[in-house]
């Protein structure tokens, strides 16, 4: 097994749909928002990686974020989904109405429950429900979503961003799995930015 942090979290931000905040940039914060406050206030996170170059075959690759504060209502589990955005963001000027439209399909999700730590969200092989095909060097950017947004679905979760500093160990990061190219063994390559 080998760990690498050569993979870069280029970019996130989140965005709020509330009618008052929806051109509003929030790229500079040190949380992702994934809220949804009986339908009328929802939040959603973008998050960009360039994976890095490094010789072997990948197999799997998850998401890894830090939960700093979940908050649901009645206390009971939420799904927040990651799906591919159809075009890229910047992350200073991104707002709820400029943001890229995303695809539908769902590539992996995560269960939430108020408890804070680490989340895993599956991008490739193992457990995710849409794989995507991820090579050495890809850039791959995400929205990450609560599954369901009415209002009998309340959920609140923040995760740790990039800019977040009480511990830098806490930020987002991909876990790639691969076959070493020169003995064929699996290796374990984390990306912490």
């Amino acid at each position: 097994m080998s760990i690498n942090t050569t993979a870069t979290n280029n970019k996130d931000a989140y965005i709020d749909g509330y009618s008052g905040y929806v051109n509003n940039n929030y790229g500079s914060q040190p949380y992702l928002s994934i809220y949804n406050y009986s339908g009328w206030q929802i939040q959603r996170s973008l998050i960009g990686f360039t994976l890095p170059t490094v010789a072997g075959t990948i197999t799997d690759v998850k998401l890894k974020v830090y939960s700093l504060n979940n908050r649901s209502q009645n206390n009971t589990a939420r799904y927040v989904n990651a799906h591919q955005l159809n075009a890229d963001f910047t992350e200073s000027t991104v707002t709820w109405n400029n943001a890229p439209s995303y695809n539908a399909t769902v590539v992996g999700r995560a269960s939430v429950t108020q408890v804070a730590g680490w989340y895993t969200i599956p991008l490739m092989g193992s457990g995710a429900l849409n794989p995507l095909t991820l090579n050495w060097g890809d850039y791959v950017k995400l929205l990450l979503k609560a599954d369901i947004e009415n209002t009998s679905y309340d959920v609140y979760l923040q995760f740790s961003s990039k800019e977040y500093t009480t511990d830098v160990n806490l930020r987002p990061y991909l876990e790639i799995t691969y076959t070493s190219a020169s003995t064929g063994a699996p290796c374990m390559l984390m990306a912490l930015i």
